[in-house]
């Protein structure tokens, strides 16, 4: 969906793959419970993931589920270009409706028509380095006439918090800039670090991706889980040296099908490194052992 010299297919992997069931003791950085219920007109909403990079999702006590996500980029150029992106995609379907709130430098918000296979309202906005994107899907087939309005109020208030997520640019303590020319190459690199656990990096030019993210609270029974499930579809290499359970899948079903990623469980943290090589080729089993040093410095981290 997105042009060159962007990261969001990978910073929308790492999201998902962090989303562990939310803690009672978790916020969302960029809109508390209480103030999207206040939005809605109905109590009972369930935070279900708060990302401390700016990723949250909730329940509505009506079934529908409605989801907050910042992305920051280096420059206001490439978030602009992020915008540009979702506008003549994700947005291309969302005309019904459609309406320029004054919200950052520029917005949009808009819902699918009636009859859609699937009914979905969203919002995005523009500011500066920022985008917000905010996207509700009902329960039911079609978008009630109040739901726009709300997803502005709640827009408005992750925009005025978009400062709390925790998202910055040029290091990360999973990743060294060695790391990133070892294995992508030269060029204009991009690290990024998405909240306290997760690292991203990208050459420019280039179409290679690297990520290293850790997630807590899984247990040796949910890897195991994890492995039964990656050899149904996926080329697996055993990584004894990182545990037992440790192993590497690739050449998995798509859209994943090209991408390489090593999982292994210490202390109780799952840590996972995901490998998108460049020039569009499809992960091998040589990239597994490429991938070793920089999981061997992962793993003594942990």
């Amino acid at each position: 969906m997105m042009k060159k010299g962007v990261l969001p297919g990978l910073l929308a992997l790492a999201v998902s793959l962090s989303a562990a069931p939310v803690r009672a003791e978790q916020t969302c950085p960029l809109a508390a419970t209480a103030e999207v219920e206040s939005a809605f007109g109905k109590s009972g909403a369930r935070l279900l993931s708060a990302d401390p990079s700016g990723m949250c999702a909730w329940n509505l006590a009506d079934g529908a589920t409605f989801v907050l996500q910042v992305q920051k980029r280096p420059t206001a150029a490439e978030a602009g270009v992020l915008f540009d992106s979702y506008r003549q995609t994700t947005f291309s379907r969302l005309a019904h409706g459609a309406a320029t709130p004054k919200l950052g430098q520029k917005a949009l918000l808009g819902m699918t028509p009636k009859g859609s296979e699937r009914a979905e309202a969203g919002l995005i906005a523009l500011d500066r380095d920022t985008l917000l994107s905010v996207s509700y899907y009902p329960a039911g087939p079609e978008v009630e006439g109040s739901v726009p309005a709300a997803i502005e109020r709640v827009g408005r208030l992750a925009m005025g918090n978009k400062g709390a997520a925790q998202q910055s640019f040029g290091q990360c303590e999973w990743l060294a800039s060695q790391d990133v020319d070892k294995l992508l190459g030269s060029g204009r690199q991009s690290i990024q670090r998405v909240g306290p656990n997760h690292c991203l990096a990208a050459v420019q030019p280039g179409s290679g991706s690297l990520g290293v993210m850790t997630t807590s609270g899984v247990t040796p029974r949910v890897m195991a889980n994890m492995l039964e499930s990656a050899r149904e579809g996926c080329k697996v290499a055993m990584l004894p040296e990182f545990g037992a359970e440790a192993y590497a899948a690739y050449a998995c079903p798509a859209p994943g099908n090209k991408a390489l990623t090593i999982y292994f469980l210490k202390n109780g943290t799952q840590a996972m490194v995901v490998f998108g090589p460049t020039g569009g080729r499809a992960a091998t089993a040589a990239d597994v052992d490429a991938l070793r040093p920089l999981a061997s410095r992962v793993f003594e981290k942990l």
